[in-house]
């Protein structure tokens, strides 16, 4: 009789040890179908993240947000912006093309034209949140600011001056990177083109 007793303790014992794995199994199951359904809605909306490694759709999960995070993202961005400053505060031209007419001025849009590349790629990781051409928007007023502030701190040097053609040469090389880049989203977007 202990024996029987002891067999329906052992018996109870498991019967809640597997209660206790149905329950968290359930409530997996309810996290998943809500999942399931925040995806189901994220992709009427256009917002669908895929998980290339099990075929899981994620609801914008931050650090699936931009493959390479923010080194690879933002990290460039500042150190190009770095790298304007660097050569701005630079006595001299560097540069043979700095030396000919007008080839002051084409290398002011051209490192800017860049910094635009670099700018929107950094943008795009850190605001998602904003439709594409906000975010070209904002990548093109950061490079126009940074050309200002560049301007500004040449002002403060003693070998260096501040141009207002200068500013301007670094918004033109910006803007025509601007205008490529929402040409191009035009192109690969089907609804864009219609709309214009």
């Amino acid at each position: 009789m202990s024996d029987e007793r002891n067999g329906d303790a052992v018996s109870a014992e498991r019967d809640a040890v597997s209660d206790e794995r149905d329950a968290v199994s359930d409530e997996r199951d309810g996290d998943a179908a809500s999942d399931e359904r925040d995806a189901v809605s994220d992709e009427r909306d256009g917002h669908t993240v895929s998980d290339e490694h099990d075929g899981d759709t994620l609801n914008d999960a931050p650090e699936k947000k931009r493959r390479g995070g923010f080194f690879l993202n933002v990290v460039p961005a500042a150190l190009y912006v770095m790298a304007v400053f660097y050569g701005g505060a630079m006595r001299g031209s560097a540069v043979p093309l700095a030396e000919f007419r007008w080839g002051d001025k084409a290398l002011h849009a051209l490192a800017f034209a860049g910094m635009q590349i670099a700018m929107l790629r950094a943008v795009r990781f850190g605001a998602p949140e904003l439709s594409p051409a906000k975010q070209r928007l904002l990548s093109l007023a950061l490079v126009v600011a940074v050309g200002g502030l560049l301007e500004l701190y040449q002002l403060g040097l003693p070998h260096r001056s501040a141009e207002l053609a200068d500013w301007l040469a670094d918004t033109v090389g910006a803007a025509l990177v601007f205008a490529v880049q929402g040409g191009v989203a035009r192109r690969g977007d089907p609804a864009a083109s219609q709309q214009s």
